[in-house]
């Protein structure tokens, strides 16, 4: 295990931390790549004679040792993250959406929490983290996780919740409902819904989730609508589903 630390086959945290503010972030360089995810509001970043433009969801990559600023429109929010890495690993000055993921979020709050407010040395246990998000980022980029549609209107939406989907298609709700019905044989609104519940089956196997918390995580805001939904569609409540899991086990 020794010579695996020296070897950095992991990548190795230099730094993490939570940015809640308005004020303009002058110019500054960090020691290792940078990883800046915007979570609430607007803002741009200067690097290399460039200007990169975000909103929530928007994660910014910045490299090692560049002097970049942040210019804020207003209140935001981000998490960042920097590390070094031996491994070979894109650092191009670049944003990528991250919308239609939520895994990234959660790893990178992960090692904010584990960075500071855990005293214990987990230092193998965020390398690995860090690692895990690396290798999504790359997969996101690459268009593993991206479905083939035969019309982009049909890609972009399936990135986007059922309230936003309207409003970012560019299309008009009849067309999009047509769209997916000739690819798919079934409405939008129908192929989300679906997708929650496949998910919600995934989160039931976890025994330390409420049936709150998973309804939360599946984009319901009511666990009793939730609850309603599920058993129209199992035939049997999440609370039943659960246990038939753990009998099957």
């Amino acid at each position: 295990m020794e010579n695996f630390k020296k070897q950095h086959v992991l990548p190795e945290l230099v730094n993490s931390g939570i940015f809640a503010n308005d004020r303009y972030v002058n110019f500054h360089s960090h020691p290792g790549t940078e990883l800046v995810l915007l979570t609430q509001g607007r803002c741009k970043m200067e690097v290399n004679d460039q200007v990169l433009e975000g909103c929530a969801g928007t994660l910014f990559i910045l490299p090692a040792a560049q002097e970049h600023s942040q210019i804020n429109e207003g209140f935001v929010r981000t998490i960042y993250i920097s590390f070094r890495w031996n491994s070979f690993f894109d650092e191009t000055p670049r944003v990528i959406d991250l919308f239609g993921d939520r895994w990234i979020k959660i790893w990178m709050k992960h090692i904010y929490l584990i960075h500071h407010r855990i005293h214990d040395d987990f230092t193998e246990s965020i390398s690995g983290i860090l690692y895990s998000i690396l290798k999504r980022l790359t997969q996101l980029e690459n268009g593993r996780y991206k479905s083939k549609f035969s019309h982009s209107a049909l890609e972009s939406t399936m990135e986007l919740n059922i309230e936003e989907m309207a409003k970012h298609s560019g299309i008009s709700p009849s067309y999009l409902c047509a769209l997916f019905n000739k690819q798919f044989s079934k409405g939008p609104i129908t192929i989300a819904l679906e997708l929650k519940l496949k998910y919600a089956e995934r989160l039931l196997c976890e025994p330390y989730l409420s049936i709150k918390e998973i309804a939360h995580s599946c984009g319901f805001g009511d666990a009793n609508y939730f609850s309603r939904f599920f058993r129209k569609y199992h035939k049997c409540s999440p609370e039943e589903y659960r246990k038939s899991i753990g009998r099957l086990k």
